[in-house]
């Protein structure tokens, strides 16, 4: 079967149109160079390094719905995020979610890119994390 496009065999309207391009997405390559951790390997993390940073980079609202007990929240749609990111120590350790991972890999990214050495992803946000009830209810903010 020949697929025609635009009335003409083998033409595209644009690059997207392409089904034999590039199918992996801009975020999807900047979480393989980060360390990802699945919600068993993210609790894991918590328990082993009880000092690690847990980062919640959600909107405001999301926020407010409820977080990871001992949660900071660094809004990554925030005027001021980069300047409160920069404040940062990049000596300490960071786990990061958001609410599907893909923020959280962003901000992985940009802290890589500041010198923050031990930044840890949970690989699919919230919703991975809500899906395990045994790691326990969000709290209020």
């Amino acid at each position: 079967m020949q697929v025609i496009r635009n009335g003409s065999p083998g033409k595209f309207n644009n690059i997207m149109d392409n089904q034999e391009g590039c199918t992996i997405r801009r975020w999807e390559l900047l979480k393989k160079l980060l360390q990802n951790l699945n919600g068993e390997q993210f609790q894991e993390m918590r328990k082993q390094y009880p000092d690690a940073v847990l980062l919640d980079v959600r909107t405001d609202a999301e926020f407010a719905g409820g977080s990871l007990p001992k949660a900071i929240h660094l809004n990554y749609f925030a005027d001021d995020f980069i300047d409160r990111l920069e404040k940062m120590d990049p000596q300490q350790c960071y786990l990061l979610f958001c609410r599907t991972g893909r923020r959280s890999v962003r901000v992985g990214t940009l802290m890589r890119n500041l010198g923050f050495k031990n930044v840890f992803n949970l690989d699919g946000g919230m919703r991975a994390w809500t899906n395990i009830p045994e790691f326990g209810t969000l709290v209020p903010a």
